[in-house]
């Protein structure tokens, strides 16, 4: 069972008296210790970070045995229990907590009442079939702080049990059954976990039960409610006055909270002399020294001997929650991907330790050994032990497949006793247990099974999102392979942390909220990577999405003009949208089952629903690519292509490379070539991907931005400073409730995430500290404006996306210097001058440094100035800058590691002639540029004369005489290396006296210089979308030109039919590599 509840609310302290009854801890520390907060930053903030399990031995009264409902082998119980944290940004790892349990307590505090966050995971604990019973805790802040009188303490009693019920009824599973709680049926707790005292009313019925000689399950029934005992006529009445007018008082408040009040009235008002006679009624015996006590002191010490919190607690768990025998049955199907009818779908069920092992790891726990993990999980089926080899299948293992799977034995098996841990031999069904020697095959979570028919078990649903992201380098460089494996410990150690290398080469990681990614760095720095690190500013990411169904059809037609491809997009609503994201509408979902489940729940067209091709991006993401075609031809051909391009297209959007979301692509048409092999994955992934972003472009893009839902409890003359606050950040208050019976209220408000930096404690600044925040990640609202109108506040956001992560992290002395290429090649320096002219004289403007013939930096004085032009050259380049065919130039922050040089070179040279002589010394070729790697095999340059320059016939390659020596240009990237592509080249080209040059990218360098060459030259990144918004994308990849073998060219470019079937595999091949950016 977990313990869950919002922050605050004493899970930990009432986990404490749980501990101490079962031994483990001594009783007088309970309360204080908080035994299952075993790191140092939760002992300094007092907040549980970490989900912690420890197993405990309880008996239960043999009379009691009978009470329990499900089939009972004896009176000794061992229960594993996992105390998790109450902090929204630790919501992952209740999720982690509540999947291997089968019950919960609900710690609910008695003068807040149920937050947000208990709502949260009381709904998270319901969605896995999860049965709760609940503790209303903190009494003793009700009697003494508030000092209400009992009355008003049973009526908040009362709707705090309300309120828990109506989330339940809410959210509830009918397979669970009726799960809300009930005081009178045992499912209530009451108590204090500080003081360590709790109780049930089934204590108090057994009590007087044995006084008076009633049944005990009567006497429960009638201590809640509208009971009334008349203490005249010694009968029950369910109305609170007599027939002669009397006030009678409720039984609850006559039987149980009398002898509390009055034990609280005795000892903090010092009547000594009340106190003997009360105690001795009671039967509590005070030590000789617990006598000498007095005040908190000895009223901590009497009711822990009155009511003590440990036995009434464990009570009820052992009585009310289920055992994973019986909570199996009903929650193997939520449990299980595979067929109910499996042999590890009937182990699952019948939690049977003899069965095929099936253990579900959620999440990986630290070891004191360094870079080491214990794979925390629990068995469902079969007996774990070390030794045997097993089947450690990952998330993403499909059955019948090898892909994420390892065949590995366990080392050890321990049992995880808080800060300690137990060696134990084996661990049937049903129990928590940690694993020893697999940590380096699974990333956070997985399936272990012995059974190779096993499907896995299916993955965790979060219910919050990293979405708050910083990007982390080292200071000294020196210790980046340190950083590399720190951050691959700290994606296991942390359920819900992401990191990952953005496209600018930095390491990202995306936490939950703050505070989460606050501890996640800490831990970065001081355990996992142990090296000192620089963090950029946090920043926020967006979803794409669109508004209407594109206005017209979209066309794409591929590199060979062979394909056409004929889409339009549309939104899909926020429900579908949701349930997509809540794993309600699953991609691995049997496709008749969903298309049923889309056409009566969302208002789908069943054929299309039964047409699905895909979710993305990563396949399960809530974006689809229907195809609604008609009789065509070669469609299943091609549908990989067209499924893989779908996934690039919405894991990077159109309008600032953010993933999609609620974006529905229809293919209407499409038109294919009869010949495989011009409709293979290098024509139809690009033109694919072309024709969804200009499908979204017609159907108005815009964005969302994610909305915390903030709670903040304060008193009332704290509100001002609560709206104030708010209003300066884009907040919208949209409920402000008093909590009845007390000076406190309760503030609900919307907050962007954007805007959530600094909140908290610029919130404690505006109401002088009474005011205390909870924010957890709510929803995607979509943002006001378009991304195509000229000057909007989006327009300006959608250009500085891709750009705050990779500036933030360079130092201003990189950010000074923009590196230009792709542009025009008869440009000279006045030209560059005339299109940056705007900085010219900003802040001591800029100077121009020619790298070669097509590429150059500009330095600028001023890091902020580059900083500028450059978000404003990719959101509107300069005319000057564009080629004819549209392509605009590539800029980008320059980061070589001759930046330094750089700059103090060009600041020694003082101003640039605008003649710039320099340029002499870069001669100009219109045919061919070549790499300095080039060389004949006998070692001699292979450059021919300029007069042997080929006329665009000829059947050799011509190239100019000794070029400068230079760097490598970004318009000539390195391929992958392709075994089967270098054996063909290599083959095909022996007979041309050409040696093949190490970097084969110099043989898709631009052969072609006339209009039905170019039509011709391989895949662009230079899409309408990324154009029109500048994102610098635009790396040219020529295609590879058939000329440069003898005799195999054909004049417009391609090569002859029936000729040369080698060539056109080096083409195919080389067209499907050169379309990566």
């Amino acid at each position: 069972m977990s313990v869950i509840a919002h922050v605050d609310h004493g899970k930990s302290t009432l986990t404490d008296s749980l501990v101490s009854k079962a031994g483990i801890i001594a009783s007088a520390k309970a309360g204080d210790m908080r035994f299952t907060d075993t790191r140092e930053d939760e002992k300094e903030r007092g907040i549980t970070i970490k989900s912690t399990a420890i197993s405990m031995y309880f008996e239960i009264d043999k009379e009691d045995v009978t009470a329990i409902k499900q089939k009972t082998d004896g009176h000794e119980f061992l229960i594993n229990l996992i105390d998790s944290p109450g902090h929204v940004d630790f919501s992952s790892e209740v999720t982690a907590a509540l999947r291997v349990t089968d019950g919960a307590l609900v710690v609910v505090d008695c003068v807040e009442g149920v937050c947000v966050q208990t709502e949260t995971v009381l709904r998270q604990a319901l969605s896995e079939r999860i049965k709760p019973v609940v503790i209303i805790n903190k009494v003793d802040r009700a009697l003494l702080e508030l000092q209400v009188d009992k009355e008003s303490l049973y009526q908040s009693f009362q709707r705090t049990i309300e309120t828990v019920n109506v989330i339940v009824s809410t959210y509830h599973d009918e397979a669970l059954g009726d799960v809300q709680v009930y005081p009178d049926k045992g499912t209530v707790a009451f108590g204090s976990g500080l003081h360590g005292w709790g109780f049930t009313l089934r204590q108090f019925a057994s009590r007087y039960a044995k006084k008076f000689g009633v049944d005990k399950d009567k006497m429960m029934v009638k201590l809640w409610g509208d009971n009334f005992f008349n203490p005249a006529t010694r009968k029950w009445t369910t109305t609170a006055t007599t027939p002669d007018g009397k006030q009678l008082e409720r039984a609850f408040n006559t039987f149980v909270l009398d002898p509390i009040f009055k034990i609280f009235d005795a000892i903090m008002n010092f009547k000594k002399d009340a106190i003997g006679p009360m105690l001795e009624k009671l039967d509590v015996k005070l030590a000789q020294d617990e006598r000498d006590l007095e005040g908190k002191a000895l009223l901590k010490c009497v009711m822990r001997k009155f009511l003590p919190a440990g036995d009434s607690l464990l009570e009820m768990i052992v009585i009310n929650l289920p055992s994973p025998h019986t909570a199996q049955r009903y929650r193997v199907e939520t449990l299980y991907e595979g067929p109910m009818d499996d042999e590890s779908a009937i182990g699952i069920r019948d939690c049977d330790p003899s069965g095929p092992l099936v253990l579900y790891v959620s999440k990986m726990v630290p070891t004191s050994d360094k870079g080491r993990f214990y794979a925390f999980g629990r068995v469902f089926s079969g007996t774990v032990r070390s030794g045997p080899k097993i089947r450690i299948q990952g998330p993403n293992y499909i059955p019948g497949k090898k892909d994420d799977l390892f065949v590995k034995s366990i080392q050890r098996t321990v049992l995880m006793m808080g800060r300690y841990i137990e060696p134990i031999e084996d661990c049937p069904a049903g129990n928590i247990v940690g694993l020893v020697g697999i940590d380096q095959f699974l990333l956070k979570s997985g399936t272990l099974t012995s059974s190779e028919t096993a499907h896995n078990m299916r993955v965790m649903r979060f219910s919050v999102s990293p979405v708050v992201q910083v990007a982390v380098e080292v200071k000294n460089a020196a210790d980046l392979p340190k950083l590399v494996e720190g951050l691959k410990r700290l994606s296991k150690s942390d359920p819900c942390v992401q990191a990952w290398i953005a496209e600018t080469g930095e390491h990202i990681v995306a936490g939950a909220g703050e505070l989460h990614l606050e501890i996640c760095l800490k831990d970065l720095q001081e355990d996992h990577a142990g090296v000192p690190l620089k963090i950029s500013d946090p920043v926020v990411p967006y979803r794409e999405t669109v508004k209407t169904e594109s206005s017209i059809v979209a066309l794409s037609k591929s590199q060979n003009k062979h394909n056409r491809l004929f889409v339009k997009a549309m939104p899909i609503d926020e429900e579908l949208t949701k349930a997509i994201e809540d794993g309600k509408v699953n991609a691995r979902d049997d496709f008749k089952v969903r298309a049923r489940i889309l056409a009566d729940e969302f208002g789908w067209d069943v054929t299309d629903a039964r047409k699905i091709w895909c979710f993305g991006p990563d396949t399960t993401g809530p974006n689809l690519l229907v195809d609604i075609t008609k009789g065509v031809q070669y469609l299943n051909e091609i549908k990989d292509s067209c499924v893989a391009a779908f996934q690039w297209a919405t894991k990077e959007g159109v309008t600032c490379e953010e993933n999609m979301r609620g974006v529905r692509v229809n293919v209407l048409d499409v038109t294919l070539h009869t010949d495989a092999i011009h409709r293979g994955g290098g024509q139809i992934i690009p033109t694919m991907r072309r024709a969804t972003y200009a499908a979204c472009l017609l159907a108005t893009p815009t964005l969302q931005e994610p909305i915390y839902l903030v709670e903040i409890q304060c008193p009332e003359n704290a509100i001002g400073g609560i709206y104030s606050c708010l209003n300066k950040r884009r907040g919208q208050v949209f409920s402000e409730e008093q909590r009845p019976g007390t000076p406190m209220f309760t503030v609900k408000a919307y907050l962007p995430v954007s805007e959530s930096f600094g909140f908290n404690g610029e919130l404690r600044s505006h109401t002088a500290g009474q005011a205390f925040p909870q924010s957890v990640f709510d929803h995607w609202e979509v943002m006001a404006g378009s991304p195509l109108e000229k000057g909007s506040k989006m327009e300006d956001l959608v250009t500085k996306i891709p750009m705050a992560a990779s500036l933030s992290g360079l130092s201003a002395s990189v950010t000074r210097i923009l590196y230009l290429t792709g542009f025009p090649k008869e440009l000279k320096t006045k030209d560059i001058q005339s299109a940056f002219s705007d900085y010219e004289n900003q802040s001591g403007g800029f100077k121009i440094k020619w790298r070669d013939d097509t590429s150059l930096l500009i330095v600028f004085q001023d890091a902020a100035v580059a900083k500028r032009a450059y978000l404003n050259t990719i959101a509107f380049p300069p005319q000057i800058l564009t080629s004819s065919a549209g392509v605009a130039a590539v800029i980008k922050p320059y980061d070589g590691p001759d930046a330094q040089t750089v700059i103090q070179n060009v600041n020694s040279r003082g101003q640039h002639n605008p003649n710039n002589p320099s340029r002499s010394h870069h001669p100009r070729s219109t045919s061919f540029s070549v790499l300095p790697s080039a060389r004949s095999t006998s070692g001699s340059s292979i450059h021919p004369s300029i007069s042997q320059r080929s006329n665009g016939n000829g059947n050799h390659v011509t190239i100019p005489e000794k070029p400068e020596p230079r760097e490598h240009s970004p318009t000539l990237p390195s391929l992958p290396s392709h075994p089967t592509l270098n054996a063909l080249i290599s083959e095909a080209v022996s007979g041309s006296g050409l040696n093949i040059p190490s970097d084969p990218a110099i043989l898709t360098s631009s052969l072609h210089h006339s209009q039905s060459m170019e039509a011709t030259s391989g895949p662009r990144i230079g899409d309408p979308g990324k154009r029109m918004l500048g994102a610098a994308l635009g790396v040219r990849h020529p295609g590879l030109g058939p000329r440069i073998l003898n005799g195999n060219g054909s004049g417009n470019g391609s090569p002859a039919r029936g000729e040369a079937p080698d060539m056109r595999d080096i083409q195919r091949a080389m067209g499907g590599l050169v379309v990566a950016e």
